[in-house]
């Protein structure tokens, strides 16, 4: 039985040691041909991106529903408090309170 046990372990040992020496003489090829390697990955990044754009940008455009042309109005009452609120704080600006503070630090 130990005998059985320590086989296995042998066994998984070995396929281990044969997955590393594969995975050695895969990367010493990625080496060797290094720039195709990083040619393919350049041309593989362009083809993504262009999906990406086409499928975030152009699609959707291409998509666009006539729904969803509804025309702004300009609101003058809104702009009107929006002066008015503006216009207070540049007052607060311009004259400001010539409050005598003391000094901390002396």
């Amino acid at each position: 039985m130990m005998k059985n046990i320590f086989d296995k372990n042998f066994l998984s040992f070995v396929l281990l040691g044969q997955a590393i020496e594969k995975g050695k003489k895969f990367l010493w090829v990625l080496g060797r041909k290094a720039l195709a390697v990083i040619l393919i990955g350049i041309i593989l990044d362009f083809i993504l991106g262009g999906f990406l754009f086409y499928l975030y940008v152009v699609f959707p455009k291409s998509q666009e529903s006539g729904a969803l042309d509804v025309k702004t109005q300009f609101n003058q009452d809104a702009y009107q408090s929006v002066l008015k609120i503006l216009g207070k704080r540049e007052q607060i600006f311009i004259n400001p309170s010539l409050k005598d503070y003391p000094d901390p630090f002396q």
